[in-house]
């Protein structure tokens, strides 16, 4: 019975994480399916977001952005929530170790949500140097 309980929870954190991911993502999809270069029946001019010349490497650029601006929210309130727990556990060992392993995996997200910048940005750069076949 516990291990349905985990997996549901499991489940209900990726299925949370998709739906945000569709809320934030699918007006940028929208808005390079459908752009419009003239005036709308109402005399307005509707923008791409991602620019001119859209393209999937930009598109997922965008997520990524997107995906470390809200990781980076997320860390600063783990981290302000772990501090919270170390105060006010006032010398309780349990307590002191669950807010510990909270900052702890809270600094092991914040370098995945880094690393997958850092990552993306050199294989950028690799691809660019060897398309543009340069040094």
């Amino acid at each position: 019975m516990k291990f349905m309980k985990k997996n549901k929870r499991i489940l209900v954190h990726i299925l949370t994480f998709v739906f945000l991911l569709a809320i934030f993502t699918a007006p940028v999809v929208f808005a390079a399916n459908n752009v419009s270069t003239g005036p709308t029946s109402e005399g307005k001019i509707f923008k791409n977001p991602l620019g001119a010349n859209a393209t999937l490497q930009g598109f997922l650029k965008s997520i990524l952005k997107v995906v470390t601006m809200l990781g980076a929210i997320v860390v600063v309130f783990f981290i302000i929530f772990a501090g919270f727990n170390y105060v006010t556990a006032r010398g309780d060992e349990k307590k002191i170790q669950a807010a510990t392993k909270t900052f702890t995996w809270t600094a092991v997200g914040a370098a995945v949500i880094l690393g997958a910048q850092v990552i993306a940005n050199a294989i950028e750069g690799t691809v660019r140097q060897l398309g543009t076949g340069s040094n």
